[in-house]
């Protein structure tokens, strides 16, 4: 899978390397991978319980998209938004 990304669409797919691996990453990159990681699992379990993505209800494959890219930009809209009302005193 990862090998037809590449070939098709330039998309480079990694996996951290285990602890006791004979090239292990660097501490500090490691770190970075684990952080990222853990903001898209976060990310997509918010997507799963609050917006319930997993059952859309949809027709076809626009209309999946359509649906998928509405709950993510409210998502989106939801990070944006909350520090501008802080700041506004609402």
């Amino acid at each position: 899978m990862a090998q037809l990304l590449r070939e098709r669409h330039n998309i480079q797919v990694w996996a951290t390397p285990r602890k006791d691996s004979v090239e292990p990453w660097p501490a500090a990159f490691r770190q970075w991978a684990t952080r990222l990681r853990r903001r898209i699992e976060t990310a997509i379990s918010v997507l799963v319980t609050v917006f319930d993505v997993e059952r859309l209800g949809s027709r076809s494959l626009s209309g999946l998209i359509a649906r998928v890219a509405t709950r993510l930009l409210a998502y989106t809209l939801c990070f944006i938004t909350g520090p501008l009302l802080v700041q506004l005193g609402a």
